[in-house]
């Protein structure tokens, strides 16, 4: 026997449902390989939101709005990711950042100073990576 009654479906909103009007969070979920010592995955935020969230199942933690940690701007880490791909010499590095910092431009988000600043970045983000060893 058929019912003359809708049967309301469940994927429709109703006065009785509150509409969400929250924006999904978008992030990268980040999954360590299982010899570096980090076992829980990593959540990183890209919608620029200052939110801290967990799931039942995970820790989280997030790159509050900065992915190109540890190089303090993008702009430093975009250099520094060219002086690395284009295999560049340090004085050439030295000349492009003198040139940025004041004989070519007047402004520059680029913090990087010389060659050794470079150096010390790469050594920096070098920490986030999965230490390699070799046992002999």
């Amino acid at each position: 026997m058929e019912s003359e009654d809708e049967v309301p479906n469940p994927h429709m909103n109703t006065p009785s449902q509150p509409v969400s009007t929250t924006t999904p969070i978008s992030f990268i979920e980040v999954f360590h390989h299982p010899h570096s010592g980090l076992h829980s995955p990593t959540r990183i935020l890209l919608d620029n939101a200052p939110v801290l969230f967990s799931t039942p199942s995970t820790s989280t933690s997030v790159a509050n709005a900065k992915p190109w940690a540890p190089f303090r701007t993008r702009s430093d880490f975009e250099f520094t990711e060219q002086v690395v791909t284009k295999c560049m010499e340090k004085d050439t590095v030295n000349i492009l950042l003198q040139g940025y910092h004041g004989k070519w431009g007047t402004t520059t988000k680029l913090t990087l100073r010389g060659a050794q600043d470079v150096e010390e970045s790469l050594a920096a983000a070098r920490k986030f990576g999965i230490q390699v060893g070799l046992y002999i």
